[in-house]
């Protein structure tokens, strides 16, 4: 796993050069880019974004330093097309690792079209649910080993704090808000602890931004759990 994770990193940061590059976002002074981006290439609200991704870029050195930072692709031996091809036979070898499937194939999906997106000629939102699918995204909620460790250990502490209060009140009747539902990986987990508990459960409500992912969660958890609500929920 641990080297999984240090070949992903390597070709993830490539591809993301490579493909801001060819925006022409990495040529000149970079400080000086950041007080002028041209509006034609990039939206403002993903300026910020930008910013983040070249401090990434510049801490893993693709500018040589920190006082020379506009490099080209000849400058690094990276092209295009190598960092693609790179890629892909990479993502041959990462097969047999399975539980990061999910996001192997998110993340070539968003970078593969991460110059429309900057651009703003598409929403990031279709490349990530596309024509309202969840399938891009289910896998990094549920199903891969990092998540279902995270999500067995909260479930935990919601069984124990449970346990804790039905043995004070056994009548007791509990409210249980989830923030970013999302798909729902979180949420089947603790539907499995809470049926123990379910003559206590007055409501469970989902929440989260996108009224996709709620419509989501009712079709997929909602006919087996009557105290399931589902409201939209910015918390900022």
């Amino acid at each position: 796993v641990k080297n999984f994770n240090e070949e992903f990193e390597q070709e993830l940061y490539k591809l993301l050069y490579v493909q801001l590059h060819s925006m022409g976002l990495l040529a000149g002074n970079i400080d000086e880019e950041f007080q002028n981006l041209s509006p034609k290439n990039i939206r403002d609200e993903y300026k910020n974004w930008l910013k983040g991704a070249i401090i990434f870029l510049e801490e893993s050195d693709y500018f040589g330093s920190k006082n020379k930072r506009s490099m080209t692709p000849g400058d690094t031996g990276i092209s295009h097309s190598n960092a693609w091809n790179n890629w892909h036979i990479k993502k041959q070898q990462w097969s047999k690792y399975e539980e990061f499937s999910a996001f192997i194939f998110l993340v070539e999906e968003t970078l593969k079209h991460l110059p429309e997106i900057l651009s703003g000629r598409i929403q990031a939102t279709d490349i990530i649910f596309p024509k309202s699918s969840m399938h891009l995204v289910e896998g990094i909620y549920k199903g891969n080993i990092i998540a279902d460790y995270f999500n067995t250990l909260l479930s935990h502490s919601v069984l124990q704090y449970l346990e804790q209060r039905v043995s004070i009140d056994p009548k007791a009747r509990i409210r249980i808000l989830e923030i970013g539902a999302g798909t729902g990986g979180t949420t089947k987990i603790l539907l499995e602890t809470l049926k123990k508990y379910k003559k206590n459960i007055s409501e469970y409500c989902y929440t989260d931004m996108s009224k996709a992912f709620l419509m989501h969660g009712e079709t997929v958890y909602g006919p087996d759990n009557s105290f399931l609500t589902y409201k939209i929920f910015n918390v900022e």
